[in-house]
């Protein structure tokens, strides 16, 4: 984009945006914000460059460290994983990370720098986004306070100080919805084959945006653009059947040859994740959905959901249409919520905050929109609300034995150090067993680092069978009444602790107690 200069989207077999609204062909964008755009840019950078020291964390530590150091060691062809890393999501983030690791050397930092594309292609995404879909009237607030919204997003925040393949996915989607409303088939097709081949989430993402597009499409004919009526909506979509089309043979090609090298499609039945893609049962289907309504509104983002739900419920007891604008901001996020969670209802996995990144980054436009036609008073008090409330959103630590999206905010920040004490002081890790993320071995977590400590151990079946564990509030996967038997019964004998995150080491009651050195006269040590 460039000041001064208009942009045509458009959507539709004639080279159409369906706009109802003018009566015209094609829906301008927004003239270009050149400030805002490069400070995108910049704060990008600058994340990425603060981001450096920070270790591989959560599902990103098999999905990026693991899978691509298994590329580094057995070559980029190598694309059947070994059992022990196919989850069944195709192992494309993971190859993407070792092309860096061959060019640059396997480091930590390395890695990170590869996040920096991810970050571009999600701004520039966003960016444009907000060009196309905001209403021209709204075009210079309404894009500040956008921008603003995603700076504040803390599943986006704690995402993008990682590496993680639901950053790309994100970034991805996005630029396919841009290139769906400005008609560019084959930039979409490869953007949907990139998608798929960087987790299996892709496919749901592929599917919301064909329903997308079919969406919009209604909206148009029911808005009454001319050649859109009279059974014309099918003609107007005939040409995503060659970017769609593409990008399924691809990936229906990979996941054949994937079966026929494992004997299995999409999830692997002997691996630790199988019994997460069993049926839920009828109380599991309701127990998704309140987790669904919990991710939306986690972290301070109840102060943006409940106030959004109240506009849509107004909205749809007004008298008056919608206007075709708004509702394409609607459209845009609600469709993606439909399709993901029809997809995870009926399953045993737990949802995840980072599943819905790209609903939680879709709906901040039409947040902008609604806080733009606010009078400045009320505008002024809800923008403090909004940044009170998701500052403390990264703070936002729930009780021990309710489980917390740690990859969703910052709150896992103070972990970090934490463990690279708890790894430094304690003598032999050998011996002391606990639960993910906290066993996995420093070359996964840190790669490139000259640490060559055993890492501790899994506490596979009974912890309470173990001398000594070590339990973090990070940890997810302890049950209740061994969670309640060890804190209420085992001799605590040492805590590393910041702020509300802690890590404990424990000994079972007789059990000697393990020499550590003294708290006080340990130095600061590097875990590299």
């Amino acid at each position: 984009m460039s000041t001064g200069t208009t942009e045509q989207a458009s959507f539709g077999a004639s080279g159409k945006l369906f706009n109802a609204q003018n009566g015209k062909a094609g829906l301008p964008t927004l003239p270009a914000q050149p400030i805002l755009n490069r400070l995108g840019y910049g704060l990008a950078g600058i994340i990425v460059f603060m981001s450096l020291p920070l270790p591989f964390f959560w599902d990103s530590i098999l999905l990026g460290s693991e899978v691509g150091q298994h590329f580094l060691q057995n070559g980029l062809s190598a694309w059947i994983l070994p059992q022990q890393l196919d989850s069944g999501h195709p192992p494309a983030f993971g190859w993407y990370l070792a092309l860096w690791w061959t060019a640059l050397g396997p480091t930590l930092p390395v890695a990170h720098l590869a996040m920096l594309p991810a970050l571009f292609l999600v701004w520039g995404g966003f960016y444009r986004l907000l060009g196309i879909l905001l209403p021209e009237a709204a075009q210079q607030r309404a894009h500040w306070i956008a921008a603003g919204l995603l700076l504040l997003e803390p599943t986006f925040l704690a995402q993008a100080i990682h590496v993680g393949p639901d950053l790309v996915l994100l970034g991805l989607y996005l630029f396919a919805l841009v290139c769906l409303l400005q008609r560019r088939p084959v930039v979409l097709s490869l953007l949907l084959l990139a998608m798929g081949l960087v987790s299996l989430r892709g496919l749901l993402g592929i599917a919301a945006l064909g329903a997308t597009a079919v969406a919009l499409a209604q909206q148009a004919e029911k808005s009454g653009e001319k050649n859109t009526r009279s059974g014309q909506l099918w003609r107007h979509l005939t040409w995503l059947l060659l970017p769609f089309g593409l990008a399924l043979t691809g990936l229906l090609g990979w996941f054949a040859f994937h079966a026929s090298q494992t004997g299995w499609w999409l999830t692997n039945p002997d691996s630790a994740w199988s019994a997460n893609q069993k049926w839920a049962g009828m109380e599991g289907v309701l127990r998704n959905a309140g987790l669904i309504a919990w991710r939306l509104l986690d972290f301070g983002r109840l102060v943006l959901w409940v106030p959004g739900l109240l506009w849509i419920w107004a909205l749809w007891r007004a008298k008056e249409p919608v206007q075709d604008q708004e509702r394409r901001l609607l459209l845009v996020f609600i469709i993606p919520l439909l399709v993901l969670s029809l997809a995870f209802l009926p399953f045993a996995n737990p949802v995840a905050h980072r599943y819905y990144l790209v609903v939680l980054v879709l709906a901040l436009p039409w947040f902008a929109y609604r806080i733009h036609l606010l009078d400045p008073t009320r505008s002024r008090f809800y923008g403090i609300a909004i940044l009170a409330m998701l500052a403390f959103g990264h703070r936002w630590i729930y009780p021990d034995k309710v489980a917390q999206g740690w990859d969703a905010s910052l709150a896992q920040l103070p972990y970090f150090s934490l463990m690279s004490q708890a790894w430094s002081e304690i003598p032999n890790p050998e011996l002391v067993y606990t639960e993910f993320p906290l066993y996995k071995p420093m070359q996964s977590v840190r790669p490139g680092s000259k640490q060559t400590r055993t890492s501790f151990k899994k506490a596979e079946g009974d912890w309470l069978q173990h001398d000594y564990v070590l339990y973090s509030n990070i940890i997810n996967d302890i049950p209740d009444h061994t969670y309640d038997q060890i804190t209420s019964t085992w001799p605590l004998q040492r805590q590393w602790e910041r702020g509300k995150v802690f890590i404990r080491l424990y000994r079972r009651p007789g059990m000697a107690p393990m020499e550590l050195p003294d708290a006080a006269e340990v130095p600061a040590s590097s875990p590299d």
